[in-house]
């Protein structure tokens, strides 16, 4: 994102939450609508916004760590951390 950030009239594609992050660290970077609608949280979520994708998190194979992770990951604690990095956070289900 270094590089097409600093070339003028570049076109790049990554997560809402690094380019808030890019934004916030004074790089060069426009987050853009697109058909009309602003990628905030709502309408990613919601699904309005016509990009959007999930993270997933790959692993090898299941082990205490593994689920220790991910319980971390899901928790309450975990999500803030989430949301303070500029992601959306999982939606409790």
């Amino acid at each position: 994102m270094t590089l097409v950030g600093g070339l003028s009239g570049a076109i790049g594609y990554v997560s809402v939450g690094t380019a808030r992050s890019l934004v916030h660290a004074g790089m060069p970077v426009k987050v853009v609508a697109l058909e009309a609608i602003d990628p905030s949280d709502e309408a990613i979520r919601s699904r309005r916004y016509p990009i959007v994708r999930p993270l997933n998190l790959v692993y090898a194979r299941e082990s205490d760590s593994i689920n220790s992770f991910l319980a971390l990951a899901r928790s309450e604690d975990g999500q803030k951390v989430v949301k303070s990095l500029g992601f959306l956070p999982v939606e409790s289900r």
